[in-house]
């Protein structure tokens, strides 16, 4: 939040949302609150859910494929780093 501060004196947004964060949360907090929040700062949130007292990130592989299916974008696709290994021949 910090760098949304210092960024939001530099510049006058208008109340646009020019950026996004894609953000966890859990069941317990309240989505619409950091949602408004975070809109004050010209952000655009998107979050993911994880399990209360919990490291488990799954959610976010599951909005990048909602996000990729909605732009047409085939998850299955291979990852830049494997597009690279094969093009240089290394396994």
């Amino acid at each position: 939040m910090d760098v949304i501060n210092v960024w939001k004196k530099d510049f006058d947004l208008h109340f646009e949302c020019p950026h996004f964060a894609i953000m966890p949360i859990s069941a317990n907090e309240d989505c619409e609150n950091k949602k408004e929040n975070l809109r004050l700062y010209g952000v655009k949130s998107l979050f993911y859910e994880v399990p209360q007292n919990s490291s488990d990130h799954s959610g976010l592989d599951i909005l990048i494929a909602e996000i990729a299916e909605l732009r047409g974008v085939r998850v299955s696709e291979p990852a830049v780093n494997m597009i690279t290994r094969q093009t240089l021949g290394l396994k």
